[in-house]
């Protein structure tokens, strides 16, 4: 099944319903979130973006989308229509991680270390912690109380509650 004649980077299954998102890119100056209806194999909309998008995941309950991107504003949050919803004060900056472990709040962990806990329905900052930067392929585990990445050859895992790096683990 093909959604289009460019590559599927990032996709995000729905928690709950039989819905996807797609973020395809041409690698260059093309870069579309879409969301599709899987069993039906239709497309509900498709979102066009000035930037690469770097993280794409739903809520816990499949309420918001996350994109995170290589922009300045660094996050883009749509509901399952496709309206934007207005969360931070000010941006955020450069998004690799955004999730939630409920559909009250958001994390996201940006390129500089920069972790920012934020509450959605009141469109504010909760905290923030500095921690370990340009962390690759960051990931929330262990019930989204920590964060797991790559960098310099080693697994790197912090404390999500702190930003505190517990770990460096050699890998190649």
């Amino acid at each position: 099944w093909q959604v289009s004649t460019m590559p599927i980077k990032r996709i995000a299954a729905h928690p709950k319903k039989a819905l996807i998102a797609v973020y395809e890119t041409d690698g260059f100056s093309i870069h579309t979130i879409s969301l599709w209806d899987w069993q039906t194999k239709k497309q509900l909309y498709a979102k066009r973006f000035t930037s690469s998008v770097l993280s794409l995941s739903w809520s816990a309950q499949g309420s918001y989308l996350f994109i995170g991107t290589a922009s300045t504003d660094g996050i883009t949050i749509l509901d399952v229509k496709g309206n934007i919803k207005q969360v931070y004060p000010r941006p955020p900056g450069i998004v690799l991680l955004a999730t939630g472990p409920s559909e009250k709040s958001i994390v996201t962990y940006g390129e500089t270390g920069r972790l920012v806990y934020a509450d959605i329905a009141k469109k504010s900052i909760l905290t923030q912690y500095d921690t370990e930067d340009r962390l690759e392929s960051p990931e929330l585990i262990k019930n989204y109380t920590h964060i797991i990445g790559y960098k310099n050859g080693n697994v790197v895992v912090v404390k999500a509650v702190s930003g505190e790096v517990q770990d460096y683990y050699p890998a190649r």
